[in-house]
Order: structure tokens, then sequence, then C-alpha cells
């Protein structure tokens, strides 16, 4: 898992040279950026991105400091194409679950970018004993539901109306992998 001096790893995906890395504070407005790129051209966001920079600095920093919680990025030629996270829970009895979610313009889907994502966070979950890993998906989200489920995700549930996009309701999945 991004074993170099810079904690960083460059990988080929199919056809495109990448850098995948742990975000740097200086990256906050990309990823702000990044965000809003996504949510503009497709429903599949679960969640508003209007984050401040200054929160959003202080998120990654967060995930920096912490030794159990993972934020990744994707670049293409120095620009931010695609995030991922994990966030493991806090309480002692649920120490073992975590949740992840991805992002990922839509320009770069097909890529396999979205496998090298799920490869980083599931060798995360394993270096770090962590048995479940739970995410929500939007349910007409059939790409991402197919990569979970390559992945060894299952669905374990529904939400109904979950999610509000300009006055249309939308279900979300719930998925776990167990480790």
């Amino acid at each position: 898992m991004l074993k170099n001096e810079d904690n960083q790893a460059e990988i080929k995906t199919e056809e495109l040279e990448t850098i995948i890395r742990e975000p740097r504070l200086s990256d906050a407005k990309a990823i702000i950026g990044l965000l809003r790129h996504v949510s503009r051209e497709t429903n599949f966001i679960m969640f508003d991105p209007g984050m401040t920079l200054d929160r959003e600095k202080t998120l990654i920093q967060q995930y920096l400091n912490s030794d159990r919680d993972l934020f990744l990025v994707i670049e293409v030629d120095d620009q931010l194409v695609g995030l991922a996270n994990l966030i493991s829970l806090n309480h002692s009895r649920q120490a073992h679950v975590a949740e992840i979610g991805m992002a990922i313009i839509k320009e770069y889907w097909g890529y396999g970018m979205g496998s090298v994502f799920m490869e980083e966070l599931i060798l995360f979950a394993e270096e770090n004993n962590i048995k479940v890993l739970n995410l929500e998906v939007m349910a007409n989200n059939q790409r991402a539901i197919k990569l979970y489920k390559r992945y060894g995700f299952q669905q374990v549930g529904r939400l109904s109306k979950r999610i509000q996009i300009d006055h249309v309701f939308y279900d979300t999945l719930l998925m776990e992998k167990i480790i």
C-alpha cells in the first residue's frame, strides 16, 4: 500500500498513467472542485459538496493524523480525477467496522480507477484489523454496484427515498464485505 518515500504509487490503469496517493493540504481546493464536478455530471454522489476550503483542509489533516482512516486521491497529468476514503468506527464494540466511499470524474470511468481504489481500501482494512466494510450506493448506480460485487460486497439492505435531488427521491442500497 503506497510504499514509496512520498507515500504515493505510480500505477498504470488500462491506458493512463496515474498517481494514487494520500492528499496534501494543498489539494483542498482541487478536492472541492472534484466533488462539485462529479455532482454536476451525475446524481450518484450522495452528499452536497458544499465544503469550505478551511473545513476541507481540517478534514484532510484529520485523515493524515489517523492510523485507522484512509483518504486517497488519483491524479492524471497533475489533475485530481478521483478520490476514495475509509472511515473506521470509533466505538469500541464497532472498532472492527469501517465505511468506504469513492467518487471519480465521469470522463475517467472505465480505466480501472475504481478497482485500484477498492484494492487499496481492502488492503488497508486487512492491515488494520478491520473485519467489516460497509458502503451505501444509489440503487440506480449499476456500474458501482457491479464493481462492489466484484470485490465481494453483498447487498444487505435498501433505504427507500434516502436521497432527494431536485424534488426527486432515490433509494440507496446498503452493502457490506466481511473480510
